[in-house]
């Protein structure tokens, strides 16, 4: 009988407390993890709000891509044209 009241006393004086030191500790951790989360969540989604008009941009480089690449093309064509005029 002693001994399950030597039990208990260990149980209630250092077991609970020390789990419950812990737990605390560990609640302060998840709490800083879910602050960092919301944070991260946030510059995502900004983020995401900054990249919306990629895809319009991306069209309108393509067009210029086009206009620059036809102009070059014509260019590079009279440039021949001139040097074969300077070889005749």
């Amino acid at each position: 009988m002693v001994a399950w009241w030597v039990g208990n006393a260990v149980l209630f004086l250092v077991i609970i407390p020390v789990v419950h030191v812990l737990l605390k500790r560990v609640r302060g951790r998840m709490q800083v993890i879910h602050k960092n989360v919301a944070d991260i969540l946030w510059g995502a989604n900004k983020l995401t709000e900054a990249l919306q008009g990629v895809p319009e941009l991306l069209g309108k480089t393509d067009r210029l891509v086009q206009t620059v690449s036809g102009a070059a093309t014509e260019y590079g064509l009279a440039v021949a044209r001139v040097a074969e005029l300077v070889k005749a």
